[in-house]
């Protein structure tokens, strides 16, 4: 019966197209794009679940291109997340990682390091506790220590990086939500103790929430030539609202994990700026 939960549900969630971030199917018709700065290049893509989360818009871009994509990710482990040092038990995953670009990259490619590059929200009682302190309290737990860990391990990673002559893309801090799109999308959990913190934010907050890591990637883009850096936020935002669920289609499955209609959503701006970041470098 598992296989024909979409056909079958009266959950607002059942279409799978929209929520899950996929991989895009061989037998689905995409129309090709024209980006002959991008044709034969290798698309590299590393970092935590949210470089998963990120397989539908990154198989897309490819088919569309004539690229090919090489993935290694791991849950909780992400390459240059601004905040702090990464665990311990994620360095043998990022040493292996760089290992793979460094022994298979080659000039002209372009590397896209994908995180989870804000203070987590879920977890809180959002009934109780006040959001603007729970704000200053997570800003307050990047010490001064943390900070030059983050900054440390961003000069390995793209240090290593530049010396191969691949361009770097990195993706600014995304939103995030204090409940889980999916989770509480449906009128029969909206009691449900879990989803009390609502699918919006105001995006001022989220703004407030990245700035550290704003203020670093700008220095890490001054400083390295080959770095970019995207930033998917104002696409997912409006002025003032940022929203899990929008005009009824999910932009974001969970709590800070794109949905598959949130990776189609970013496909033109992540494609175009590929093109950008390339630019007319010699291959």
């Amino acid at each position: 019966m598992v296989e024909y939960h979409e056909q079958v549900s009266l959950s607002v969630t059942r279409d799978g197209y929209a929520w899950q971030a996929r991989r895009y199917p061989a037998w689905r018709p995409l129309e090709p794009v024209s980006a002959p700065a991008l044709e034969g290049r290798r698309l590299f893509v590393v970092g935590d679940s949210h470089a998963a989360a990120y397989r539908t818009m990154t198989s897309m871009v490819a088919r569309q291109t004539g690229m090919e994509v090489r993935q290694q990710d791991r849950g909780g482990c992400s390459f240059v997340n601004l905040l702090r040092a990464s665990p311990a038990d994620c360095q043998d995953f990022i040493e292996d990682a760089l290992s793979t670009i460094e022994r298979e990259a080659r000039p002209g490619d372009i590397v896209l390091l994908a995180a989870l590059r804000m203070p987590e929200l879920r977890g809180f009682d959002w009934q109780q506790q006040d959001a603007q302190q729970v704000y200053r309290q997570l800003l307050a737990e990047r010490t001064p220590t943390d900070a030059q860990a983050s900054r440390d391990e961003a000069d390995h990673v793209l240090g290593r990086l530049q010396t191969l002559g691949v361009h770097v893309v990195i993706d600014a801090p995304l939103p995030l939500f204090k409940t889980g799109a999916y989770r509480c999308s449906d009128w029969f959990n909206r009691r449900n103790p879990a989803c009390v913190g609502g699918l919006s934010m105001p995006r001022a907050d989220l703004e407030m929430l990245r700035v550290p890591q704003m203020a670093l990637l700008a220095d890490l883009a001054a400083r390295y030539p080959s770095l970019t850096v995207w930033d998917p936020l104002p696409l997912l935002c409006g002025p003032d609202t940022c929203s899990a669920v929008e005009d009824g289609e999910p932009l974001f499955f969970d709590n800070d994990h794109l949905s598959g209609h949130g990776n189609r959503v970013l496909l033109p701006s992540f494609r175009q700026t590929l093109i950008d970041s390339v630019g007319s470098a010699p291959r």
